[in-house]
């Protein structure tokens, strides 16, 4: 019988029985360690010998985010292998490739795991690391775990002032990919990385699955050394979509909305809606999609007819099969015209007329309307206004003197409102 053998140079215990700190592990022979109950594996040793693997090398089965190989890299570089092993045995070995050392005495916890009760571990969901919001991105509405490995890979750098630059490759269990559930062609994985401060799942530049060898290779790690990565299809990326959606008026004259998103996937088309209500909604335009892009995209439209007053805005996103989504919805108070000025004010009859200078960014009809301090409607008279400037001559013979405001008005709302006093 072949022995299996695993040398741990220590060079002290912490108080924590389930923190271990070692110089050098050495496995030969196929040995384990399990760790368990939220152990660490602590690493002082910053050269990428501290793990070494003879013969048919060694397993760390990890399955725990808090089940940590924490390795004192400090400003160090090379290839940091560590030799993770699923429950059932199968070696998927993490690897760590540094070409440019971080700056200050940092390390590097690294850690996996999977559905632990083993049921429905297609559903991602059920088991996310902490800081990971969801399986689908910022405005995704659907779950997304049917085509992602039934797996999650932590990898942290900590301590640094300028973090390591490098190459990840993560290997995988085969039956993870195929488990019951998922839907993931082989050869199609690609490595994803979770961004908490946008809560949304981004590729990075590079990556590509080496299968029926199971790794995916040539994986770089991302400026801001992002920790929680998994793997997906690449035809079916986690979606990464609605990034920032912002509509603003223009100088009184339009509503411009703009959006980005981070990356696409089937996407057709953008459908611009608005509300008077935020229940009945009319499509103003349409913008074309990218299609399949994992670029940022920056799009704009220009609502040229906006209502007057309070309005609502939202996108519905539609994919080449006919699906689609709605954006989070956007309320804006267009003003759309300018009272310029009122005068005489105070008014009183010997001045002759009162004149109502009004600066509009539209050609249509308004209504000018006078109301006393009860609120009862002393005058009303239709206009037509034309874009620009008009000036309006108010007869406001038999009136009587008192306080009053007027207000001008089109079929959407109150344009604006002005106090008089009539003596």
């Amino acid at each position: 019988m072949q022995a299996h053998t695993l040398f741990i140079l220590v060079s002290f215990f912490l108080g924590r029985s389930n923190f271990i700190q070692a110089q050098r592990v050495v496995f030969n022979n196929n040995s384990y360690i399990n760790l368990d109950g939220g152990a660490h594996l602590v690493l002082s040793n910053s050269n990428s010998n501290a793990i070494t693997l003879k013969g048919a090398g060694g397993n760390i089965i990890s399955e725990s985010e808090d089940n940590v190989v924490d390795w004192k890299i400090g400003n160090n570089i090379g290839e940091y292998i560590v030799p993770f092993t699923t429950q059932n045995g199968v070696k998927i070995p993490t690897i760590l490739n540094l070409s440019s050392g971080g700056v200050g005495m940092g390390e590097v916890l690294f850690s996996t795991h999977t559905d632990n009760d083993n049921i429905n571990s297609w559903n991602n969901m059920d088991y996310l690391p902490s800081g990971v919001l969801n399986m689908f991105g910022v405005n995704g509405f659907t779950n997304n775990s049917a085509y992602v490995i039934d797996r999650f890979w932590t990898i942290e750098a900590k301590g640094y002032s300028t973090q390591p630059v490098g190459m990840l490759s993560f290997s995988y269990d085969n039956a993870e990919r195929l488990a019951v559930g998922n839907t993931i062609n082989s050869g199609t994985l690609k490595a994803q990385y979770y961004n908490p401060s946008l809560n949304i799942w981004e590729y990075p530049s590079s990556g590509i699955d080496a299968f029926p060898i199971t790794n995916v290779t040539g994986v770089p790690t991302t400026t801001s050394f992002y920790k929680t990565w998994t793997l997906s299809e690449e035809n079916n990326p986690l979606p990464v979509e609605l990034l920032d959606f912002t509509v603003v008026e223009k100088n009184k004259k339009y509503v411009l909305l703009n959006w980005r998103t981070l990356s696409e996937l089937n996407n057709d088309y953008f459908s611009v809606q608005k509300s008077k209500d935020g229940v009945h909604w009319y499509e103003v335009g349409q913008v074309n999609g990218m299609g399949t892009s994992v670029q940022m995209s920056n799009y704009l439209f220009k609502d040229y007819k906006p209502y007057i007053g309070k309005s609502y805005y939202r996108l519905e996103q539609f994919d080449f099969n006919g699906n689609s989504e709605f954006s989070t919805i956007k309320v804006i108070d267009f003003i759309g015209a300018e009272f310029m000025a009122l005068y005489p004010n105070p008014y009183s009859s010997s001045l002759g007329a009162l004149n109502l200078k009004v600066n509009t960014y539209s050609s249509g009809f308004v209504t000018i309307k006078i109301y006393d301090s009860k609120g009862g409607c002393m005058y009303k008279q239709k206009y037509f206004l034309f874009e620009g400037e008009n000036l309006i001559v108010l007869n406001l013979e038999g009136i009587a003197k008192g306080n009053y405001v007027v207000s001008i008005q089109n079929q959407e709302g109150i344009y604006h409102h002005e106090g008089l006093i009539i003596n």
